[in-house]
């Protein structure tokens, strides 16, 4: 081929292209690591302790609860001085 016929790149070009590859390579890291440290919700843990719904009427013929006497903190002591 004749030397006219070839097109001539500038060096400029080359470097466009490169910083264009650079950017799309950082524009999909960055969404790659946002994938991996999204905060996803935890898995759901059965509880320890298991409870039931008690209906009034189930308790009628029970007796009442005896209530217990609180007894008094003891006194704190004072620092001696």
């Amino acid at each position: 081929m004749p030397p006219s016929s070839r097109k001539i790149r500038s060096p400029g070009r080359w470097r466009a292209i490169v910083l264009s590859i650079l950017v799309h390579a950082a524009i999909v890291a960055a969404a790659v690591y946002g994938w991996f440290t999204w905060k996803h919700d935890p898995p759901v843990e059965a509880l320890a302790v298991q409870g039931s719904l008690v209906d009034e009427r189930s308790l009628k013929g029970l007796p009442p609860i005896p209530e217990t006497k609180d007894t008094p903190a003891p006194e704190p002591v004072p620092e001696p001085e």
